[in-house]
């Protein structure tokens, strides 16, 4: 399938900077499942979105990785990982905060690539 979007740019929810009860990040567990779900999850999102990017289009993720109640959670790491079962990951780059959320020391942005040849700019003018 040949999908039309250039790029999209997102963010997974951040559910301990809003104390939501089902929190999926805060100590791997959540009402409703555990935090192996909430990826497998975050997953199937990427996986429908590798089928709308044009082949070389591009997904930037902007996630961190949190701490909550003593807990580390590397989800910027981890949703690195499941991503990549379907975008090939570019490049990162880490953005140091001055004042940062609590729990929160910075921010990724993880570039991802859905493989094959992106559109020449010159094939994009019209004839």
């Amino acid at each position: 399938m040949t999908g039309s979007v250039d790029l999209c740019l997102t963010s997974p929810p951040y559910m301990t900077a809003n104390d939501h009860p089902e929190n999926p990040l805060e100590a791997y567990e959540m009402d409703d499942g555990d935090y192996p779900s909430y990826l497998a999850e975050i997953g199937d999102v990427f996986r429908q979105v590798s089928t709308l990017l044009r082949p070389g289009g591009y997904t930037v993720v902007n996630v961190a990785n949190t701490t909550a109640g003593g807990v580390m959670t590397p989800l910027a790491w981890d949703l690195a990982r499941v991503v990549s079962q379907y975008l090939v990951l570019r490049q990162e780059s880490f953005i140091c905060w001055d004042r940062q959320p609590p729990g929160i020391t910075g921010d990724y942005c993880l570039v991802f690539q859905r493989p094959g040849s992106a559109v020449a700019p010159d094939d994009l003018a019209p004839s």
